[in-house]
């Protein structure tokens, strides 16, 4: 049984306006189960007065809307309606519309599951309407928007059809063996295949500043213990979200803090120093230094001014292998530290920002060094931004690649085939319940 589903679609707490959802070829009896007598009007909102259906007692004024199926969100009969965001109304109104038989509450993600299933939109639109929910940035949001008009959904739309014309001349030449078949098919057939070969890789070329705009551009902060990594983490959040104390070996785990520079997220990461250390949970937060700064898009490698700088850099040894700035810190203690330490390691070769992370100097400057070190981002672009669209885009490579060298037609259609299911996956054309469930548990319970 399809039941109809009920559900809060703005958070929980104290507020001036609450948003209930209903979803489902019932939904229009929520209307008679909250004592609302007069027919409603399509897509206009109606103020109108909640009552107990058995009491006739006033559980408060709202705004309600109708929108029949198929034009609504979720593709259903959908009743919307705007109370006060008051808990003992929401918990009235939900306990009176969940005894209406039928009736039962949403899963998470169970509205934007069905708007999917009903073809409402595809799952690459789905994936971007929770990134838009989750977005934090101007530029999280215009990417969230794009691919949720569709724009990013084209793209894989037209490389579906390119598959499926390189697949059809296969098909001819199948079928149709003994006819005057122009002689260049064969030709032909490689070069659609290539077509969508490069059609791919422009997409993947994306992939890497689209994840970045996404998921934020990763700063692992690294250096001997204490280097002052706390408090500069501290200082670029402007607030103590580390803990720290002249006492080595304080950080044991990675500590995150999200920022927003010019429009642009980025991710940090205070990190436990690195050194060799008998003491098994710091042992642990080295280990995590040491995948964080593989993991990371930029490293501010931090040194100490007051200690020896060639003994800090062998400590950290020949883990230094990413796009790396060299920080400077408690320079308002030796003042007359020179600004460069080239040759003091092979692994140095650029001017090092002088800080103190301790009064806040330098702090501006070395955020603006982190934002000039990014490629411009082309607001307008079509960017690839989920590991699982990558992961598919490059199955399907490998397939096309198999097609290209295959000289029976039979498995060169297969190959194809394949190519073109892996497409399917990122769209959601093809059924896989497991995406789906990982995907839509994700989300909030009222989307």
């Amino acid at each position: 049984m399809n039941h109809t589903i009920v559900a809060l679609a703005t958070p929980l707490g104290k507020s001036g306006v609450a948003v209930i959802r209903i979803s489902g070829e019932d939904a229009i009896k929520s209307v008679a189960a909250l004592g609302i007598t007069r027919p409603l009007t399509l897509r206009k909102a109606e103020y109108c007065k909640l009552t107990h259906p058995v009491t006739g007692e006033t559980i408060d004024h709202a705004l309600v809307l109708y929108f029949s199926a198929p034009y609504s969100f979720t593709g259903e009969d959908v009743v919307e309606i705007q109370c006060h965001g008051s808990r003992a109304v929401i918990r009235e109104v939900i306990d009176m519309l969940l005894a209406v038989d039928g009736f039962r509450y949403a899963e998470a993600g169970e509205f934007t599951r069905r708007a999917l299933e009903n073809g409402k939109m595809d799952l690459i639109q789905v994936e971007a309407l929770m990134d838009l929910i989750e977005s934090e940035t101007p530029l999280q949001k215009a990417l969230a928007l794009r691919q949720l008009g569709g724009d990013v959904s084209s793209q894989y739309a037209m490389l579906e059809e390119l598959l499926v014309e390189a697949r059809a001349f296969c098909e001819v030449f199948i079928d149709f063996p003994d006819d005057d078949l122009p002689d260049t098919m064969d030709k032909q057939i490689n070069q659609k295949i290539s077509d969508c070969r490069n059609h791919i890789m422009t997409l993947l070329s994306t992939s890497q500043a689209g994840q970045q705009i996404r998921e934020g551009i990763q700063v692992a902060i690294i250096g001997v213990p204490n280097a002052g990594k706390s408090t500069l983490i501290n200082a670029i959040a402007g607030r103590q979200i580390s803990i720290t104390s002249p006492i080595e070996g304080t950080t044991r785990d990675a500590i995150e803090h999200y920022k927003d520079i010019d429009g642009v997220p980025y991710r940090f990461f205070d990190t436990a120093g690195i050194r060799e250390t008998f003491d098994d949970v710091e042992r642990q937060g080295v280990e995590i230094a040491k995948r964080l700064l593989n993991e990371s898009d930029v490293t501010l490698f931090l040194l100490d001014a007051t200690k020896s700088i060639p003994e800090q850099l062998k400590t950290v040894g020949e883990i230094v292998s990413r796009e790396t700035i060299w920080v400077l810190n408690k320079c308002d203690v030796m003042n007359n530290f020179p600004k460069n330490i080239l040759g003091l390691s092979e692994n140095v070769s650029r001017e090092t920002i002088c800080i103190s992370a301790k009064d806040g100097g330098g702090i501006d400057a070395l955020l603006k060094n982190i934002a000039e070190r990014r490629a411009p981002i082309a607001t307008d672009a079509i960017f690839v931004t989920r590991q699982r669209h990558i992961a598919h885009l490059r199955n399907a490579l490998v397939e096309l690649e198999k097609s290209s060298l295959e000289y029976d037609l039979v498995l060169k259609s297969e190959y194809l085939i394949q190519a073109c299911r892996e497409v399917g996956y990122v769209l959601g054309k093809i059924h896989i319940d497991r995406v789906l469930d990982v995907l839509f548990s994700s989300f909030c319970i009222g989307k």
